[in-house]
């Protein structure tokens, strides 16, 4: 594959013009990938270079594909060369998230030095880049060049500024660092078939939090948050990450959260309304306020401890041992990426086991894209359509026909919690009525009625396949997303 890309490169430096290649070679290969088909995506890909090499936007093509199924180095390379050759903000910007998914911090934070000077700037690219920074001056000051060189698409984008500005000099969601050497424990419960971990505020009110992989900030309820006296701003766009949001939410800012012993601090929290589903859960009289998300523990190492109801984190730099219990031998290792603060993995979904899928540990269920099927050897149907029992949780009602919803956002809020907005209202909930294999790579299992929802996932890295707690609970759980890797140890009851 690297020497492809040296050759592609010549040829590139050969050019004096790039003539287009055929439409149809880019458009087959981008419905491809929007299906999840990242082989198809990249055979597109390489047919357009071939016809024009060195054309940005099958470079462009190449480098997502390559992301999408889990070839960091190869979707590295060719970004590499789109930013050196067309150098958008977007294509440097790009350039970063395939540095941040390979673990080359410093590298994708010189990525986004050059995003910021480079141009072909749009108001999307110029908000996701401010919120790929996490110094507060600076986003700020990408907010304010986003209101005026894109004054008639700026639209509270002002308040957000200022917002920004009035918190001076701060690092956003900084934990410790380094963590002490002998990390934290944080107490953790089982409650719903979910894990939620306890914190506190600086004012000592618990909070306990759904802990999630697949959610790449920490959220809130917003009667919680006016509870604390937190001041909001409206986001103007839909905040970037994997998946989009609309209408975009609030979010707020807390000026420290406890985690067992150590305190995380400037902890941009997003701000979401209350509404049927986890974040209305209770036990007794404890409100389930929120969720912990991946921008406080992307940089640990992060270990479910079911059996002593702890969730462990250890500094990046902690030997494997530790996290493993003393025994790795017993474990098994999986490529896992930082995707906009989440964790992607590969996947298999039947006959497909080049694709990469979301791990979700706030999701009840494994899920598949119905876009994503075609290769795998599934079919969907509408006769098993899931229903929401009283506890909000999905169930497979005994009816031979679909049942209608009138809002989805019910079943989002039952099994996804952190997906404020991802599921668009559909009709029919379909399903794989038979056994499908999914799984990590050749760690397969056997779901029955696997649940499909209506498109891929996905703003940049398209997600084929959500693998929640219905898989994940037959493993135990480390993780080291510092050093790019998932541990899973197959047990009969996780611990």
């Amino acid at each position: 594959m690297v020497a492809i890309l040296f050759v592609i490169c010549l040829a590139a430096a050969a050019q004096t013009a790039t003539p287009p290649p055929a439409a149809p070679d880019l458009s087959a290969g981008w419905k491809a990938l929007a299906e999840g088909d990242t082989a198809a995506a990249i055979q597109a890909a390489r047919e357009a270079l071939k016809a024009s090499p060195g054309h940005p936007e099958a470079l462009a093509l190449w480098g997502r594909s390559a992301l999408s199924s889990g070839d960091v180095q190869t979707g590295t390379g060719a970004l590499r060369m789109l930013a050196g050759k067309r150098g958008t903000l977007d294509d440097f910007r790009l350039l970063a998230l395939a540095h941040a998914m390979a673990g080359r911090w410093s590298d994708a934070g010189a990525a986004l030095d050059r995003a910021e000077k480079a141009p072909g700037a749009t108001a999307d690219g110029l908000y996701a880049l401010a919120w790929m920074t996490e110094e507060a001056p600076r986003r700020a000051a990408l907010l304010r060049r986003l209101e005026t060189e894109f004054s008639a698409e700026a639209k509270g984008t002002s308040a957000e500024a200022a917002f920004w500005e009035s918190k001076g000099a701060r690092l956003l969601n900084r934990l410790p660092s380094p963590l002490p050497a002998d990390g934290a424990e944080v107490p953790l419960k089982t409650l719903y078939d979910l894990e939620w971990a306890a914190a506190k505020t600086a004012s000592g009110e618990e909070l306990w939090l759904l802990v999630d992989t697949a959610c790449p900030r920490t959220v809130l309820s917003r009667e919680t948050a006016e509870r604390l006296g937190l001041a909001t701003v409206p986001a103007s766009r839909p905040l970037p990450g994997a998946y989009a949001s609309s209408p975009a939410p609030a979010y707020t800012i807390l000026d420290r959260l406890d985690l067992g012993p150590i305190s995380a601090e400037n902890v941009v929290a997003v701000v979401v309304d209350d509404a049927p589903g986890l974040l209305r859960f209770r036990e007794g009289r404890t409100v389930l306020k929120g969720i912990l998300g991946m921008d406080l523990l992307r940089g640990c190492k992060v270990r479910f401890d079911r059996q002593k109801n702890l969730l462990r984190l250890l500094p990046a730099s902690a030997p494997l041992d530790r996290l493993l219990d003393g025994e790795p031998s017993a474990w098994s290792s999986y490529p896992a990426y930082d995707v906009h603060g989440q964790v992607f993995v590969p996947t298999a979904l039947g006959a497909k086991t080049a694709i990469l899928g979301l791990m979700s540990t706030g999701c009840t269920h494994v899920l598949a894209a119905e876009a994503a099927l075609p290769g795998t050897g599934l079919q969907a149907s509408s006769k098993n359509a899931f229903s929401l029992a009283p506890s909000s949780f999905f169930s497979m009602p005994d009816r031979a026909s679909g049942t209608q919803f009138a809002a989805m956002d019910r079943v989002r809020h039952g099994s996804l919690g952190w997906m404020e907005e991802c599921l668009m209202p559909v009709g029919n909930v379909r399903t794989v009525p038979k056994d499908a294999k999914v799984g990590f790579g050749p760690a397969m299992g056997v779901l029955a009625d696997l649940p499909l929802y209506p498109a891929t996932l996905g703003a940049e890295i398209p997600a084929s396949t959500v693998v929640g707690k219905k898989l994940t609970d037959f493993y135990a759980l480390a993780l080291d997303l510092p050093g790019g890797k998932l541990y899973l140890k197959r047990v009969l009851f996780a611990k």
